[in-house]
């Protein structure tokens, strides 16, 4: 498929007559399977948290193909999730010591050092290192995080670190991409894009096919528009029609007035 707008699809939308991909490379064998397909792609990587997460960014360094990696910082010392499967809610834990919603703890490991907004920023740039010596660029995503603590995360980064809008989470988390776009627009190179009810809880992130949520998507392509967007995006879900994207890829590359 060809638009102005580059848009590739995830492995499990079941869709292949696109012409870019976004692999999972959460696990070495993930990232060994990118290599074997011998094609140019995009990555998403593991968490920054993750024991073997630069392990995986030196493979993934290695594979010509890969034009960049799409990570999760996920530092857990403010914006957590619920560890109970029943509950799943996301809070501040500066606010809230335990959960709101269902009372559980956090896990004691989740205040060790390499979990803190600090340690996932070290790992991020050494990732940024490994993957720009080898002419790849270092994407980071919304997951649980608010517009604050991304805009806190990416500050202590270096400025060719970019920033991922993944749509879905911000409506989870939030209600609205919009104000993710309002604060990080100077850095943002990609998008995920899949729709949902919104709710607050992880458990609400359902990967629908835009149009099948509440998310308002005119008024995000205006948004994207009115700064000048000219990123990627993958549908992180079974995609719209071939018409619904060419309409909404104009909506976001129209000229602002």
């Amino acid at each position: 498929m060809s638009h102005d707008l580059r848009f590739a699809v995830n492995v499990y939308s079941g869709k292949t007559d696109f012409s870019d991909y976004e692999y999972r490379a959460e696990t070495m064998d993930q990232a060994r399977t990118i290599a074997s397909k011998k094609q140019p792609c995009w990555a998403h990587g593991a968490e920054a948290v993750e024991d073997d997460f630069l392990d995986i960014v030196v493979e993934l360094a290695r594979i010509p193909g890969v034009e960049f990696v799409n990570v999760h910082a996920s530092p857990m010392d403010e914006s957590v999730e619920c560890w109970n499967d029943d509950c799943c809610y996301i809070w501040n834990r500066k606010i809230n010591t335990n959960c709101p919603r269902c009372g559980d703890p956090v896990p004691t490991w989740c205040d060790e050092p390499q979990y803190s907004i600090d340690g996932v920023r070290h790992l991020l740039i050494k990732a940024n290192t490994i993957l720009s010596n080898s002419g790849k660029r270092l994407y980071v995503e919304n997951v649980r995080e608010t517009p604050e603590l991304m805009m806190r995360i990416l500050e202590g980064l270096p400025s060719e670190i970019g920033f991922t809008l993944d749509v879905g989470h911000a409506n989870v988390v939030i209600g609205s991409p919009i104000p993710f776009i309002d604060a990080l627009s100077r850095r943002l190179c990609h998008l995920h894009l899949h729709d949902n009810h919104g709710g607050g809880r992880m458990s609400c992130d359902e990967h629908l096919t835009p149009g099948l949520g509440n998310i308002d998507w005119g008024h995000l392509a205006e948004c994207l528009s009115n700064f000048g967007f000219q990123g990627t995006a993958t549908f992180e879900c079974i995609p719209p029609s071939a018409e619904w994207m060419a309409r909404w890829a104009q909506s976001v590359l129209r000229p602002s007035n």
